[in-house]
């Protein structure tokens, strides 16, 4: 819930405008009253983030943006870029990760938000940086 909440609530939101978004989720999720009180906070604690903040403010700003592109050695990746924002002439790329125990993952995410990143810097000529956000 708290990715859906992400993918669509404008950025500098304040509580009313996160819950009115945490509602609807939590009605198409079926989630609990519980559940949408904690994924309003969580969404709210996130959007204080200071990175949250610098794409709140940027000109260049994209979400949930679908990229593909073929590696040197042929393979075809794609995936959806959780958040994208450009600022000082570089891409910073986010990947947004809510897993209760990220143990054993971190080398899949840690490449799959590079990939990200290099998609993005293939496709814009920019330089980019991944970040995994643990939310």
């Amino acid at each position: 819930m708290v990715h859906a909440i992400l993918s669509t609530v404008a950025l500098d939101s304040g509580t009313n405008a996160i819950a009115e978004i945490a509602r609807v989720q939590g009605r198409v999720l079926g989630a609990n009253e519980e559940e949408v009180e904690s994924a309003i906070e969580t969404v709210r604690r996130t959007l204080d983030h200071p990175l949250l903040k610098l794409a709140a403010a940027a000109v260049h700003c994209r979400r949930e943006v679908p990229v593909a592109m073929k590696l040197e050695d042929g393979i075809m990746v794609e995936g959806v870029v959780d958040l994208a924002f450009k600022n000082d002439g570089a891409w910073t790329v986010i990947d947004y990760k809510t897993d209760f125990e990220m143990k054993g993952r971190m080398e899949e995410y840690i490449n799959q938000v590079r990939l990200y990143g290099l998609a993005i810097s293939k496709a814009t000529g920019d330089k980019a940086r991944g970040i995994l956000l643990r939310i």
